[in-house]
Parts: C-alpha cells; sequence; structure tokens
C-alpha cells in the first residue's frame, strides 16, 4: 500500500479529485496512487475548502502555504537561535554567513539560510525591519556588475603576466586596492585594499584623486604597518594609480593593473567597497570622517565569517598566514 509519509505532488492530487468524483473510497484512492491510506485521510483533512470540497488547485495551493510557514515557524519555535539569528544580522552578518558560522562552531547548523530570508521577509520580519540589516538594505536583491572606463597608465604590467600562484590565492601577501568614491563637491574619498588570501581590508582616507597624494599615502600606511606582509598590488585603470611606480619602489613590491574595462578582474576589493558602503554610502558627509572611525569600520568587516574562508573571519585568516 505504500510508505505511511509520502508527499503529494500536483498529479496525485488531480487524481486524488478525480477519483472523489467517481465515489472511490479513500483505501481504493491510496491504491492506486500506491500510498498509504492515513496519507489520504490526512490530504482530505488539510487541503479540503468548505466552499469548494477538494479542489485540485487550492489543495495544491494549501499545501504550498503550509510549506512555507513550517520553515518559518523553525525561528519562531526556538527563541535562542531566533536572537542568535538577529543579533548576528545586526551585526552586518548575511544569512551565509550566519549558517557557516554556526556550522563550523557547532558541526551543524540547525537551519538554512533560506530559512532565514524567509523569515526577514515574513510579516514578523518586515515588521521589524530586518532586510535593513542585509548588504543592500532593501526588500529585493539586485546584482549589479559597475565598470568604468580606463587612461592609458605608463607603464603598467598587465594582470595577465601576473604569476599563477597569486592568481590561486596560495601565497601572502598579495593586495588589491581601488578608490572608494563619494558625491560632489567632496574631493576626499577612501583609499582600500584588501590582501586576496586572508581578504583582510583596509581603508585610508585621501584628500583627492591626484596620483601623486593617492601614491604618497599607501605608501606611508603600508610602509608603517604592512611593510613585512606585501609582496604585490593589483589596481584598476584609474589614472589616480598613475604613480604605481613610485609605489612600487619605494614598498619594493610588484603592481599589475586589470585588463581594460574589466575592474571584476580584481573581485575582492570590489565586493569589500559594496560591504564597506554599509558604513559610508556614497551620500556621506566624508569631510570630518576620521582615521579611527574607518578602521572601527574594517574591524567590523574583518571580524565577519565569510565562506571562502570556511568561515573564519579575515582577522582570523591574516594572524594565521602572518605568524607562519
Amino acid at each position: 500500500m505504500g510508505k505511511k509519509y509520502t508527499h503529494l505532488t500536483m498529479e496525485h492530487r488531480v487524481a486524488i479529485a478525480w477519483m472523489l468524483k467517481r465515489r472511490a473510497s479513500k483505501t481504493e484512492i491510496a491504491k492506486q496512487l500506491k500510498v498509504h491510506r492515513s496519507t489520504i485521510y490526512r490530504e482530505l483533512k488539510r487541503n479540503h475548502d468548505e466552499k469548494w470540497g477538494y479542489y485540485t488547485l487550492i489543495a495544491n495551493a494549501k499545501a504550498a502555504n503550509r510549506q512555507i510557514h513550517q520553515k518559518e515557524r523553525k525561528l519562531d519555535r526556538n527563541p535562542a537561535l531566533l536572537e542568535y539569528v538577529i543579533d548576528s544580522l545586526k551585526l552586518g552578518w548575511s544569512p551565509e554567513q550566519i549558517v557557516g558560522r554556526m556550522k563550523r562552531i557547532g558541526g551543524k547548523a540547525l537551519i538554512c539560510h533560506e530559512t532565514i530570508y524567509a523569515y526577514i521577509y515574513n510579516k514578523t520580519g518586515i515588521k521589524l525591519q530586518l532586510y535593513k540589516f542585509l548588504k543592500r538594505k532593501r526588500k529585493k536583491r539586485y546584482p549589479k556588475i559597475t565598470r568604468r572606463k580606463a587612461p592609458s597608465i605608463r607603464n603598467r604590467v598587465s594582470i595577465s603576466e601576473r604569476p599563477e600562484y597569486i592568481n590561486d590565492r596560495s601565497d601572502f601577501g598579495h593586495w588589491e586596492c581601488d578608490l572608494m568614491m563619494f558625491k560632489k563637491p567632496t574631493r576626499i574619498n577612501l583609499i582600500t585594499l584588501r590582501e586576496r588570501k586572508s581578504r583582510y581590508l583596509i581603508a585610508i582616507k585621501n584628500e583627492s584623486k591626484k596620483s601623486i597624494k593617492t601614491a604618497i599615502n599607501i605608501i606611508s600606511y603600508m610602509h608603517q604597518t604592512f611593510n613585512n606582509n606585501i609582496k604585490s598590488i593589483t589596481f584598476d585603470n584609474g589614472f589616480e594609480f598613475a604613480e604605481h611606480e613610485l609605489i612600487k619602489n619605494k614598498l619594493e613590491i610588484e603592481t599589475y593593473f586589470c585588463d581594460p574595462y574589466k575592474s571584476y578582474q580584481k573581485g575582492a576589493i570590489e565586493n569589500a567597497n559594496k560591504i564597506l558602503r554599509e558604513f559610508f554610502p556614497r551620500n556621506y558627509l566624508v569631510d570630518k570622517l576620521s582615521q579611527l572611525t574607518i578602521e572601527k569600520a574594517t574591524e567590523n568587516i574583518n571580524s565577519r565569517p565569510m565562506k571562502c574562508l570556511e568561515y573564519q573571519t579575515p582577522y582570523e585568516a591574516y594572524r594565521k598566514n602572518n605568524n607562519n
């Protein structure tokens, strides 16, 4: 007669409705569908409509709606788990990071990231405005790829000449660099750098886009704090990096450039900039922003677990590689 528990499909429900119209018994229906008769009893009890009786489309919709609510109730039934999820969201963690960290610490995850998204977008989550803790702070996620034109830079070395051990992130000390711009009339921007292997992020307040000023700020900050852990920097083709040879000579490193119109080739820093926008959106009044405030923001990001690091934090990964 079939197994005791069976998930019925739309085809099953069409057959049930057809046989009910022909006054087949519940036992006969179960035999025809090769399921346990308790499955048929349960189906008719749960998905019967008072006005229409057992109607295929209504029954299927009720079943689908019940599955959605069951997922949402996983968090409602576990207040401690729900508190952990909400607290982690408030720290800027994504649902994937929350589940991954849970699995790394406890050996398994009690929920999947889609369950968290379902809760964020249900009535309770919307009322609590949990979506505002997501990266884009909006109800729907729209992937974007931004590209910008690249002027010619003298003596640039193409990313195609970058060694494979840098490309595959097997070697520590190779960074990607970008500028984070803000709305005019301000000229102030942030120089952002991210180490490719550990994903460790730093940001430096920069007074203008002028290439010499940008180069001096990179040299000064990196020489003072990270000089022993910097072997190369990969830039895009923005003219603010035209003085790359000065950076190369002063820090005694190699410099590489993305192909024109392909800044996504340094995806680590591009993604980091998107996260940093949580703290400093494009319309942020950056003029009075202190370096200490910037470093508090990067410290927050460096303390978030990452899937690509097996849910270690960038800080943990950086410290581990730095000690090797």
